[in-house]
């Protein structure tokens, strides 16, 4: 009677069955051989000694054997090796040999790859001029800020790092290099996230960073232009202008207007001739900052002052004056044409005054002090006295400073733009400073 051991064959399902059966095949328990998996049919180990082990599958297709090469073991595990056996009986039952369906796939994981490579390539910036490219139809001003924004703020952080590499910690850095300059960094969020967005577009990033991180903003209190709060502020204000003597200048002439009138310095030193109309008492032009029209109607004191100015344009071009020449006046300068502009600059020939001449004049000329007043404070001026001392509408007061009014009727407003309201309006705000002016003025002699 045969009395040798029998001992079980195990099945090759996990390192520690397969540690096992390489003990017993060194130990004579068993031969090298093939080994099954146990619980993918056809999957097996097959094993020659311990160190050359290969993971096999074998199927039929089409009425023909085959065997599907898996890997060798340890590199590919137990797990591994019934993941990627289900895979080759998914495709056989499909009608496809494992060995295509495993080519096709590394291949387009090679492609993936390759794919990946490409859009490494793409840089913030190279991405970046791509889309001002695209968009070089905008007005060059436009441009140019987008270009400064980029070459200031975005660059020093993102220029060279592949956009498939942009993460939240840029944006962050972006954004704490401008917290000083809360406008800009809001700018540049923006443009971030406009530059991204095509990025995406194009299909070389899956997500923009940049989206909802407004939290990431700096909190800031609202800066407001310093402005002559009060009547004897303003009246005071009156009283130095009225006495600075400076005959026929342009800047003392433009800061009356700008009293009367609640217009941005920049847009008032651009006023041209064409724009006004002094029968209709009206001044039609478009606010730079929104490009949108807008009308001013004008008070009997605007048109008074034009009217002078406007003489005073016409005699100068009879003159001849203004025309910069080192040979003196000469027969062609006789006949020159009107300036086009209404406060024209008399150190730069064919250009108007400056916004910021006024701020100048106001310190320089009229003693005030650094911060104490600028030239845009006296639309707030306008808004705050005319409010509380005239009873003027709010809302009127808004459409007289060229702002749209928000919520559901502010197209309504925009459309009806209250005309009749402001011309009563600015004539009362006009009467109002003519009066004040009055109180301070020395009138003695004056009939």
């Amino acid at each position: 009677m045969d009395t040798t051991p029998i001992y079980p064959r195990r099945n090759a399902n996990s390192d520690e069955n397969i540690a096992g059966i390489l003990n017993d095949i060194a130990e004579g328990r068993h031969q090298p051989g093939k080994y099954a998996e146990g619980t993918i049919k056809n999957l097996y180990l097959q094993v020659n000694n311990s160190s050359q082990l290969w993971w096999r599958f074998k199927y039929r297709l089409d009425g023909k054997a085959g065997l599907h090469a898996i890997g060798t073991y340890p590199n590919i595990s137990a797990d591994k090796a019934r993941e990627l056996a289900q895979e080759a009986r998914d495709n056989v039952a499909k009608g496809i040999r494992p060995l295509d369906a495993k080519k096709a796939k590394e291949a387009a994981e090679r492609a993936q790859q390759e794919a990946e490579r490409a859009k490494g390539a793409w840089t913030f910036k190279k991405v970046a001029e791509q889309w001002l490219e695209l968009n070089s139809h905008l007005k060059p001003k436009t441009l140019s800020g987008y270009r400064g924004a980029l070459k200031n703020h975005l660059y020093p952080v993102v220029d060279n790092v592949p956009v498939t590499e942009i993460a939240v910690r840029h944006v962050r850095d972006v954004l704490e290099r401008l917290a000083t300059s809360p406008t800009m960094a809001r700018r540049s969020l923006t443009l971030l996230r406009v530059i991204l967005s095509h990025a995406m577009n194009h299909d070389l990033i899956s997500q923009n960073v940049a989206i909802g991180r407004e939290g990431l903003l700096r909190k800031h209190k609202t800066k407001h232009h310093a402005a002559l709060e009060t009547p004897e502020d303003l009246a005071e204000f009156l009283r130095r202008l009225n006495n600075f003597v400076a005959y026929n200048d342009p800047v003392i002439s433009a800061l009356w207007l700008l009293v009367m009138l609640p217009v941005r310095p920049a847009e008032l030193t651009a006023m041209k001739w064409d724009e006004v109309d002094i029968d209709k008492a009206e001044w039609r032009y478009t606010v730079p900052k929104t490009g949108q029209p807008h009308i001013v109607p004008l008070p009997n004191q605007a048109i008074a002052m034009l009217r002078g100015l406007k003489e005073h344009s016409l005699w100068l071009a009879g003159k001849g004056a203004g025309v910069p020449s080192p040979f003196g006046k000469t027969a062609a300068s006789e006949t020159i044409e009107p300036s086009i502009w209404v406060f024209p600059s008399s150190g730069k020939f064919g250009v108007p005054i400056s916004a910021d001449t006024l701020l100048v004049r106001i310190r320089k000329g009229l003693g005030y002090e650094r911060g104490t007043i600028t030239s845009h404070g006296f639309r707030s001026s306008w808004r705050s006295i005319g409010h509380e001392m005239l009873g003027i509408d709010p809302i009127v007061l808004e459409l007289c400073l060229g702002h749209r009014m928000p919520g559901a009727l502010g197209a309504t407003y925009a459309r009806a733009q209250l005309l009749d309201q402001r011309r009563l309006a600015m004539q009362k705000w006009a009467d109002y400073v003519e009066g004040l002016w009055a109180s301070v003025a020395d009138l003695r002699g004056v009939e």
